[in-house]
């Protein structure tokens, strides 16, 4: 009894797409390299029935993306208090919401969109943030491992 849009009806649809590539290389005493590239893609659709005696209802819903490259170099090491793991890293990653709309109806038909490009649902725009972060990963005993870690981040 109520239309749908792009196959979406009342409830919460969503849709995402992830692409990644991964390299590792071990080299010398305990080190390892590893480089991760990415990009993800979503689509939150938002079906919303808010009154069911007049069949009205909206869906908000909005586009967004980001790519990314992960760079990291771990050193595996032992010492008389235990072994463990060394770790630095950086991070780049882009994100873009690059379209929203918020139609809404009644009585089962669709009848406005409520977002336009002077309001839009959510403000179009895009962010880089820039990363570092160190991790120490020491096994105390067979059963208690302490793990602590630092990360700065910049958009």
């Amino acid at each position: 009894q109520i239309r749908t849009l792009m196959g979406a009806g009342p409830g919460l649809g969503s849709h995402f797409g992830h692409l990644g590539a991964n390299y590792v290389k071990p080299f010398g005493d305990g080190y390892q390299i590893n480089l991760d590239t990415y990009y993800d893609n979503s689509q939150i659709d938002v079906f919303i029935l808010t009154d069911p005696s007049t069949k009205t209802f909206s869906q908000p819903n909005w586009n967004d993306y980001d790519a990314g490259f992960i760079s990291q170099l771990s050193k595996n090491y032992k010492s008389k208090w235990g072994a463990g793991t060394l770790l630095v890293g950086a991070q780049v990653d882009y994100m873009s919401v690059f379209d929203s709309s918020f139609p809404a109806g009644t009585n089962g038909d669709w009848t406005k969109d409520n977002d336009t490009n002077g309001a839009r649902l959510l403000q179009l725009g895009q962010e880089t943030i820039y990363s570092g972060f160190a991790q120490i990963k020491h096994n105390l005993r067979p059963n208690v491992i302490l793990n602590a870690g630092v990360r700065y981040d910049e958009a």
